[in-house]
């Protein structure tokens, strides 16, 4: 699976001089919690970095800041590495995971912006997929076994039976003679006297 089947192509981007507040309002009107601060250059739209909403309640909020004079620039998270959307998506959640990053930016092969790769959405993606499967696996009979015959009104083997030990049978003269019970394919044995 390659990263451009996680890709949330909609991101919400914002310029690099652009003032915290109104990355506040995009946030609220986008329903989002992650902005890409971008820089165009040439044409091309190339990510920055990403600004939470984590650290606008930390870097403008809580410390006490003027929202219309802290810049994008200042409170973002500058971007060091960047995805294309042909790469492996569990190549990229390992580079996530060991440099505790939720969100990366993916760009085309001149490092223009593509969209966003977020552990939710792998995570959503991948739980929908476990659920179709779940039931499916509900919705089907489980597959024949060894121990099951496949198709119905087959006819099993019937089980070897287990060779019976010879018994002893006392004569009238009160010995001891191997014996064997009557068996459709062997003969009574006969004694002569």
């Amino acid at each position: 699976m390659s990263v451009a089947q996680f890709c949330n192509r909609d991101a919400v981007t914002i310029a690099a001089d652009a003032c915290a507040l109104e990355a506040a309002k995009l946030m609220h009107e986008h329903t989002t919690s992650v902005l890409v601060v971008i820089e165009e250059t040439e044409g091309v739209r190339r990510p920055r970095g990403l600004l939470s909403a984590q650290a606008l309640a930390t870097r403008v909020i809580a410390a006490q800041a003027d929202p219309g004079e802290v810049r994008a620039a200042d409170i973002m998270r500058a971007v060091d590495t960047c995805v294309t959307e042909d790469e492996p998506v569990w190549k990229v959640v390992e580079h996530m995971r060991s440099n505790h990053q939720r969100t990366l930016p993916v760009v085309d092969a001149d490092g223009g912006l593509i969209g966003v790769l977020a552990a939710d959405d792998i995570f959503a993606l991948l739980s929908a997929g476990l659920v179709d499967i779940a039931a499916l696996l509900h919705e089907q009979p489980p597959a024949p076994t060894r121990a099951t015959p496949a198709k119905r009104g087959a006819r099993r083997k019937p089980a070897r039976k287990a060779p019976r030990k010879p018994t002893r049978k006392k004569t009238s003269e009160g010995e001891s003679t191997p014996a064997t019970e009557p068996d459709s394919k062997q003969e009574t044995p006969t004694v002569v006297e």
